[in-house]
């Protein structure tokens, strides 16, 4: 994904200074027909238009192929990139300076294989193997763009990157093979949003990439999702921060990603939230407060201490509902990705001991005025003994 990038962003800021270093001579033809002729086998792009006048370069229908053994829809589509450039002199070799790139209608096809391969994973084998493919931290002392030679100029000495990438009316398509045995769907639609990237000083490597956005979940205009993304990719191991808002999202799409691990089965529900998922190479820290509406749900058969669980929830959803009715939920989780470990939050724990102390206590209170017997304490006891591993853990 990394090397992809990179492509697409140097051949989009390698146009104008193509275009500068020879615009009394050539046609649009012969300058479209040599940029495209120099593209890696898996990159593909129809048309791409100049416009001196307006100093625009477009480049039209955008197709990154999957990798073998996934779907024939390309890995990514891009109906245009624009970029808008300003020359710094008469003379083009004193650089010039991109002022907007913006992709419009961007489609990004995440999918994964019933062996738990991903196309995003095998992209990586495909764009180092491809016949084509630019050799990336290649440094050259001698470059030509054009008739001209560059001498010892670096590509960042000629092109000034804008401040970010605009994309506008994008989509994530998630097709999932191995939850379910047919595919398993996600979109995230209408996606606007920005993308910096910081790259080294031959547009060989990314050292830094972050993104500000938001979209819908599946299409549905009333759920909506926004994030903040930072990503350091020159780390050993994954180093990322992510920030997402959630509002009024429907809980059913998720499900089938947390069911195991919940000792509910839910028919119907929405949540909204922040979620917070921070990568510090390869190490997951995780803390999150959602607010949960409209809940339905069963306690899952065959799960641990499951009569307990049917008696005690609804007590403890009193705990944990606001004066305005809503469900307030936190967890966090800590561990290396490889084996991570869910935590409950302050409050979920709060409202734990909360109820716990108050079992105990009218169940002695019980007790002594006649009114139960030991079967009360024994019950009581059953919940705390299920709290306290919960509420110790952090």
């Amino acid at each position: 994904m990394k090397k992809i990038t990179i492509i697409l962003f140097v051949l989009i800021l390698g146009l104008g200074v193509f275009l500068f270093t020879g615009r009394y001579r050539i046609v649009q033809y012969s300058a479209e027909k040599a940029i495209l002729s120099a593209l890696p086998d898996y990159l593909k792009i129809e048309k791409i238009d100049f416009d001196l006048r307006k100093n625009t370069i477009t480049a039209r229908n955008i197709r990154i192929a999957n990798p073998a053994g996934f779907s024939e829809n390309p890995f990514l589509y891009i109906e245009s990139i624009i970029c808008r450039y300003a020359l710094r002199s008469a003379n083009p070799l004193d650089g010039i300076d991109i002022t907007e790139i913006r992709a419009d209608k961007a489609v990004l096809r995440i999918e994964r294989l019933k062996d738990g391969r991903t196309n995003i994973d095998e992209m990586k084998e495909a764009t180092q193997d491809a016949p084509h493919a630019p050799q990336a931290n290649t440094v050259r002392t001698d470059r030509k763009i054009g008739p001209y030679v560059m001498g010892s100029k670096k590509p960042a000495d000629l092109i000034k990157t804008p401040d970010a990438i605009n994309i506008a009316d994008g989509r994530i398509i998630f097709t999932d093979k191995a939850i379910h045995d047919t595919p398993y769907l996600l979109t995230f639609d209408g996606i606007n949003a920005d993308v910096w990237l910081k790259l080294n000083e031959y547009f060989s490597e990314v050292l830094y990439l972050s993104s500000t956005g938001a979209g819908r979940i599946n299409g549905a205009s009333d759920q909506a999702l926004s994030w903040v993304i930072s990503l350091t990719p020159t780390t050993p191991k994954l180093t990322m921060s992510n920030r997402f808002k959630v509002t009024r999202a429907d809980i059913m799409p998720f499900q089938p990603y947390f069911l195991k691990y919940s000792p509910f089965v839910f028919s119907s529900g929405r949540f909204s939230g922040e979620l917070i998922f921070d990568f510090d190479n390869g190490n997951i820290g995780s803390t999150n407060t959602v607010t949960l509406e409209g809940l339905s749900f069963a306690v899952r058969n065959g799960y641990e201490s499951a009569s307990i669980w049917q008696t005690t929830v609804p007590d403890l959803m009193k705990y944990l509902t606001t004066q305005g009715g809503a469900v307030v939920f936190d967890f966090k989780i800590k561990g290396p990705m490889s084996e991570p470990k869910f935590y409950l939050g302050p409050i979920t724990k709060r409202a734990m001991t909360s109820m716990a102390v108050d079992k105990i206590g009218g169940a002695i209170s019980r007790v002594t005025e006649n009114e139960g017997g030991k079967s009360d304490i024994e019950k009581a006891k059953e919940v705390v003994d299920l709290f306290k591993g919960f509420i110790k853990k952090d």
